[in-house]
């Protein structure tokens, strides 16, 4: 759902499920439980100066049930474990700047905090923050056409 309540300024909200069947079984002959989801996220995207700036912040939280991770054993074997539930909250930041023609700022900030029923950090998942930030030059199409120089950071 986005609403525009004056120009420039976007406020959006988003709802998402997720079942998804897991085939097979584990060392013990039990039945994987279907991977089951729901997903909210809400934000705001600013849209400046005729888009040379675009600001977008938003706020989610995730639950999920019974994603499975595979265990590895000292004797080298393995197993699959489901784990029963785990949330995922944050926030992230995204700022696009074309200041002038050819160059392109972009900067992404996220903080993430996802955890297990136990308070254990979920695999996989970056906990905290994370960011990134990419320049990117255009040359003119009088000198070279379509080359483009850039650095990327995180």
């Amino acid at each position: 759902m986005v609403g525009k309540p004056i120009r420039g300024v976007s406020i959006f909200y988003t709802h998402g499920e997720t079942f998804q069947p897991q085939g097979g079984v584990n060392q013990s002959g039990e039945r994987l439980r279907p991977l089951i989801g729901d997903n909210d996220e809400a934000g705001v995207k600013l849209d400046l100066w005729q888009s040379r700036l675009v600001v977008t912040g938003s706020y989610f939280n995730m639950l999920q049930e019974n994603a499975f991770i595979k265990v590895i054993f000292p004797d080298g074997t393995f197993d699959f474990r489901q784990v029963p539930s785990s949330v995922s909250k944050g926030w992230e930041l995204d700022v696009a700047a074309q200041p002038f023609r050819g160059l392109t700022l972009l900067a992404s900030y996220q903080w993430i905090n996802a955890k297990t029923q136990n308070g254990l950090a979920v695999r996989n998942v970056p906990q905290g923050g994370t960011y990134k930030a990419v320049v990117k030059y255009a040359l003119p199409a009088t000198l070279l056409q379509g080359v483009e120089l850039g650095a990327n950071y995180e």
